[in-house]
């Protein structure tokens, strides 16, 4: 049996936070602000009103017991400034006695405030809490005289719904994230006022820099944590993830702990940052095999690992050891030293591979590998442990990442782990983590899975394409699925779009759902997969509706519509192609399928190993009860079995009968539509045709509690 394993990601991070303490409960955290003076953290509770404090130990404390609904929060010299509503409040760090209480004129929901480093006082305000309001705003406070004025605006380029803005000292500006759309971090400039978006991002209520320059994002909706460098040149790090609503973030630059408040959630994390990443994992079969970079029964594996230290200071005296691993894998050299790591550099045990041996005869299966690394910094030392995952034994499936987003690949492997699928990983986008391009074969693979995910420009190069192509001329066995990919293919490749993944474009246009098309290859006809709801990834922009050609069969078929999402082809090689981002398909909603059913489905057509039919071919069919059982009819004649072929009533299409379905039948009949498909699906009165009167059989059984579609059909 396959084993599941849970791969390496920057959620680690998140569980080597400050011992004991990582997480504090408390009520409807708004914002955490950083108090230099006196060490601890200043957490403003929205609902109740409270301030409370929070020391370097976890102890918990009130700071001020004021009126409900604060927002953000910061601190200049010895004063806590704390926005709400229309007012800017002072409260002395010393004390907690109110110094001071500014009313802003026209200003009606205060969120995050900043100051220069001039005396400037910085504080966004949207008219309305949703972002809707006429102008949203960023005032400026003159702390000497008390001047009040208005920096910024909606007419000038700032974006709507702003809810926190920090400084950045580096650029003299400041940097804003909001709510509205569209959504960008964007920098005002102190200079002149002009308005720069920086880099897309989602809806935010929080920002952070530390004192090397970078700038932290949280994500409110996605419960993540982004890191950027401090000119947003490189793509964003996922410092970590799995939060619930985190807010109005904070740094602390002395213990390199970043603060955040779970507003959703009811508690705030301490996420203790710079500590080691691991960047890189090399499993090498040279020395002890036949150097293919398969890993296969009988041979000695090298195992090299990279990590790199963020940290302003170097870490000594590292070491790595791997201690556990699944399976009856042997580990004849478990430990290994990797000596110093110099601040904001890399290092690894090239010198000192870890080995383990595969035992002949190793059923193919995933892997993991339990590594713990320990190391000396001014934290003292400490111990961090780390999973891995790997593929063993003969060919697998490789999962190509040709998307330039961090996130979206986790929609594969966590489908590919459910499938209980042995496969490895090839990143585009992140050499550290791959072979370079030119030592990859694909035909190593039985199965590749090639993801574009976010749209680009750019989604497919002539190289990537050329390498596709050589693959499936080799006979390999192609899932590619993106969306865009057969738009920009009708312009830059028709020769990879018409004759190899057996396609045509036909137009661009958005529509919410799908379903296995009667004739398809692939899909158990009972499949239909819903785009972009609370558990997919909400990425698609370009929804490409194609067809088949060049003997290429229909596998997925816009509901209510004559043209498709995904083509099939089975001959000399095997291939499924989406017009969409797989990673778009929603999730646990009830009547619709679930990715990992989707994929395994995939990888049974293209890896052909199981087919109960004996028609030939894997597909969704092969678990369908057969004619052979006395309890299925075969209305149609097609040799499939009425509870796999189609949903009695449903003349559209969309896997269920209702009323939608009497329009469909009314506007085939009187205005020329299409007919339902198969025919028979239209049939609800059991007559023997589709007409008016199933019309108004669904409607009576719809509207008057009539007969289900087919009642006592024979």
């Amino acid at each position: 049996m396959y084993k599941l394993i849970i791969p390496m990601t920057a959620i680690l991070i998140a569980a080597f936070s400050v011992p004991g303490w990582a997480q504090i409960s408390v009520p409807s955290p708004e914002c955490a602000t950083w108090d230099s003076l006196y060490n601890r953290y200043l957490i403003s509770l929205f609902y109740d009103g409270d301030i409370i404090q929070i020391d370097t130990s976890g102890n918990v404390t009130m700071f001020k017991d004021s009126a409900p609904y604060f927002n953000s929060a910061c601190i200049v010299g010895n004063t806590f400034y704390q926005c709400r509503m229309t007012s800017i409040i002072g409260y002395d760090l010393a004390t907690a006695d109110m110094v001071s209480n500014v009313y802003i004129p026209y200003s009606r929901y205060l969120g995050g405030c900043t100051a220069d480093s001039s005396g400037n006082l910085y504080i966004v305000d949207m008219p309305t809490a949703n972002g809707n309001g006429p102008i949203d705003r960023i005032w400026k406070i003159q702390l000497g005289d008390g001047s009040i004025s208005e920096f910024v605006n909606t007419n000038t380029g700032l974006g709507f719904g702003p809810r926190d803005v920090i400084f950045d000292a580096e650029h003299n500006r400041l940097l804003v994230v909001g709510i509205g759309s569209p959504l960008y971090i964007q920098a005002v400039s102190l200079e002149d006022s002009s308005v720069t978006n920086l880099v897309k991002f989602e809806h935010s209520d929080g920002l952070a820099r530390d004192q090397f320059g970078n700038t932290y994002a949280a994500g409110y909706n996605s419960g993540t944590i982004y890191r950027y460098d401090s000119n947003f040149t490189t793509p964003p790090e996922l410092v970590a993830t799995g939060y619930n609503g985190p807010c109005n973030i904070d740094y602390n630059p002395h213990d390199h702990v970043l603060a955040i408040p779970n507003f959703i959630g009811n508690y705030v994390n301490f996420l203790k940052m710079d500590r080691p990443e691991l960047i890189g994992k090399t499993y090498t079969d040279v020395v002890g095999g036949d150097g293919d970079n398969i890993l296969e029964g009988g041979e000695t594996i090298e195992l090299v690992v990279t990590f790199k230290n963020p940290h302003f200071l170097p870490l000594t005296d590292c070491s790595i050891e791997l201690y556990a691993v699944s399976g009856d894998l042997i580990i004849t050299q478990g430990s290994a030293s990797i000596g110093g790591i110099p601040a904001r550099s890399t290092g690894n045990n090239n010198a000192s591979p870890i080995l383990f041996e595969i035992p002949p005869e190793y059923e193919s299966q995933m892997d993991s590998f339990y590594l713990e690394m320990i190391y000396t910094s001014n934290y003292g030392t400490e111990k961090d442990q780390f999973e891995l995952g790997k593929p063993i034994g003969e060919k697998m499936v490789l999962l190509v990442n040709n998307d330039d987003n961090n996130d979206i690949y986790q929609y594969y492997q966590e489908a590919l782990n459910l499938a209980d699928c042995p496969y490895d990983i090839y990143d585009i986008w992140n050499a550290a983590f791959t072979f370079p391009l030119e030592g990859i074969f694909l035909s190593n693979f039985d199965v590749v899975v090639w993801f574009t995910g976010d749209h680009r420009a750019q989604l497919l190069d002539s190289d990537e394409i050329a390498a596709m192509k050589n693959y499936l001329d080799s006979g390999g066995n192609l899932f590619l699925t993106g969306q865009g990919i057969a738009s920009q293919l009708d312009t830059t490749d028709q020769d990879f779009l018409h004759n190899y993944l057996r396609a045509e474009y036909l137009m661009n246009l958005s529509w919410p759902c799908m379903y296995a098309d009667t004739g398809n290859q692939v899909f158990d006809l009972a499949d239909q997969i819903k785009f972009s709801g609370s558990d997919a990834a909400n990425n698609q922009i370009v929804y490409d509706h194609i067809a088949p050609i060049n003997d290429g069969a229909p596998a997925l078929i816009y509901c209510a519509r004559s043209d498709y999402g995904a083509i099939s082809y089975n001959g000399d090689y095997r291939s499924v192609f989406f017009s969409f981002g797989f990673e778009a398909i929603d999730n646990n909603q009830q009547g619709w399928t679930d990715r990992e059913k989707i994929l395994r489905e995939i990888i049974a057509f293209l890896n052909c190993s199981i087919d109960d039919d004996s028609d030939g071919i894997c597909n969704g069919l092969d678990n369908c009860p057969e004619i052979a059982n006395p309890l299925q009819t075969d209305s149609d004649g097609d040799g499939i079995g009425d509870a796999c072929d189609y949903v009695c009533g449903d003349a559209n299409g969309d896997r269920n009968s209702d009323i939608g379905d009497a329009v469909f039948i009314i506007n085939h009949v009187f205005k020329g539509g299409p007919a339902p498909d198969p025919v028979v699906a239209g049939d609800a009165n059991c007559d023997g045709n589709t007409d008016v009167g199933d019309a108004v059989y669904i409607i009576s059984h719809v509207f008057k509690g009539g007969p289900a579609p087919c009642a006592g059909c024979p």
